[in-house]
């Protein structure tokens, strides 16, 4: 049985962000082609569709995209890179 992070740095389901936190959603023909999250000021995150998705996380002026499309991706390994550097951030 594994054990849970009880990180005092990871998740929580009580967290609220400072600011206000905005949704925008673009369309493209009969779906969703943008979705857009931004935690003000300084926090967005887009995930956008098409033949090969992508996910970009950004704050202030810093951030990357990075292809959510296949298994092991770009976007799996930028993952597995943040949980093996800083693994109280971790979440099963």
């Amino acid at each position: 049985m594994k054990k849970k992070n009880k990180s005092a740095v990871g998740p929580s389901q009580s967290y609220t962000p400072k600011g206000p936190i905005t949704l925008e959603i673009q369309k493209k023909g009969s779906g969703i082609q943008t979705i857009t999250v931004k935690i003000a000021p300084h926090h967005v995150f887009t995930f956008t569709g098409g033949a090969k998705p992508k996910v970009s996380l950004a704050c202030t002026h810093h951030g990357f995209v990075a292809e959510a499309c296949e298994l092991n991706g770009q976007l799996e390994q930028v993952i597995n890179h943040v949980r093996k550097h800083f693994p109280k951030l971790r979440v099963d």
